[in-house]
């Protein structure tokens, strides 16, 4: 799915057209969507590439969720990035 968003965030393809690849492709069980806060993503940029700004990342977070809501994507889970023993143990609880 990443490729899909990624495409549809730069606006080289619809979101619709950039999925058509991804047809007959085996679903996951489940997909995980890290969430985290644009003040948090800031911080955490290299400034020297291109995709990693607030801007772009929040574009991109757009296309994750409108895929999220299309059929035949399996199970979503959407947790919020917090300390790193918090989010591991919400991923944990997701998987099990």
């Amino acid at each position: 799915f990443s490729v899909a968003a990624y495409t549809a965030a730069k606006n080289k393809l619809t979101l619709e057209r950039a999925c058509q690849d991804d047809v007959g492709i085996i679903i996951p069980d489940l997909t995980i969507l890290l969430i985290v806060n644009p003040k948090v993503l800031e911080t955490r940029f290299n400034q020297e590439e291109r995709y990693e700004n607030v801007d772009f990342q929040q574009k991109v977070l757009e296309q994750f969720l409108k895929i999220k809501n299309m059929k035949n994507v399996g199970c979503w889970e959407l947790i919020e990035v917090s300390s790193i023993e918090e989010t591991y143990e919400k991923i944990a609880k997701a998987i099990k």
